[in-house]
């Protein structure tokens, strides 16, 4: 997904340098987190995962933004809908690093069903600021797509998308949304193949650092979007590889323990963030976390400061990914 950095890079209105980004073309993002491999980076430096251990021992899918209305007769928003933000109660004031080392401890002790030589099922939903149906871009509506992934005992995965349920910010987006989807006519379900690039994920916390930044940007934020929330898609975690990604999360310098919120899924979860204008515009990183299974329950990007060329009111969340199962 390193094309999704290149692409802010090229909308935000004072890039460090001259931009040779070419339009950004929307692929299937599942394949590409299927079959994609990236350049490893060098990585900066982050809190030692050995003393995080002493103390019992702790995103695609950065979406490729690009700008492209949909073509309509009817005129469109001022501004694309967006969902709303997650509400977050404010946080008692722990570090990240407490909370997620607090939840990996209990994780880490959670009996380890055998899933040897299962098949394993993956459903999300999602949604970017780039979401297209049939070739084309909605930016009256916000509309999610429910994404499904079947594991099989080889490694080979099959996987499917459909559109969700439509959300608007207003009636004047419901009309425009109304004139444009008569034109897209029902979206068909598209589907595919594919393997995974990753292999199994490690269960200590130095190997699961070097597994999870393995081709990722050497940024954080960077790892998060795209590593962590790619490989969560399609990677069966036990409770004792779950701890180690916490342990991962807990080591990072500038992660803030928020508070908590409810998912978009309606289920009660931490929220721990990170900011990063590594995209070239400046964006919270949030990942939503349960407490008491440690599973990563969603992903959310959100311009915080400064738009770009994007037609879009910042704050603004650009992109999200719900794990439903």
């Amino acid at each position: 997904m390193h094309d999704a950095d290149e692409a802010l890079r090229a909308l935000n209105p004072r890039p460090a340098g001259k931009s040779t980004t070419s339009d950004v073309e929307e692929q299937e993002l599942l394949q590409r987190i299927l079959v994609t491999a990236q350049e490893p980076r060098r990585r900066p430096r982050r809190r030692p995962l050995v003393a995080a251990m002493a103390l019992s021992i702790a995103t695609a899918v950065t979406v490729a933004v690009g700008i492209g209305l949909f073509d309509s007769p009817a005129q469109q928003p001022a501004y694309a809908a967006t969902p709303p933000p997650l509400a977050i109660t404010e946080s008692d004031g722990r570090s990240a690093e407490q909370v997620l080392e607090d939840i990996a401890s209990r994780v880490e002790a959670i009996p380890e069903e055998d899933s040897a030589g299962e098949r394993h099922y993956f459903a999300q939903e999602m949604w970017s600021l780039t979401t297209r149906f049939d070739g084309q871009q909605v930016t009256s509506a916000v509309v999610p797509e429910h994404r499904e992934a079947w594991k099989e005992t080889d490694g080979s995965f099959t996987w499917s998308t459909t559109a969700g349920q439509p959300e608007f910010q207003n009636d004047r987006q419901r009309e425009v949304w109304e004139e444009q989807w008569a034109q897209v006519g029902e979206p068909a379900e598209r589907s595919g193949t594919g393997a995974s690039p990753y292999g199994d994920p490690p269960f200590h916390p130095l190997e699961m650092e070097d597994w999870l930044f393995d081709g990722a940007p050497a940024d954080p934020a960077g790892m998060i979007s795209e590593s962590l929330v790619a490989r969560t898609m399609t990677t069966y975690f036990s409770p004792e590889q779950r701890a180690a990604v916490l342990r991962v999360l807990a080591s990072i310098d500038d992660l803030e323990y928020e508070g908590m919120t409810t998912d978009r899924a309606g289920r009660t979860g931490l929220a721990v963030s990170i900011e990063s204008s590594a995209s070239g515009l400046p964006s919270r990183h949030t990942l939503v976390i349960d407490q008491e299974t440690g599973k990563i329950l969603g992903y959310e990007q959100e311009l915080t400061t400064d738009a770009g060329e994007l037609n879009v009111e910042v704050p603004a969340v650009i992109n999200y990914v719900t794990f439903l199962e």
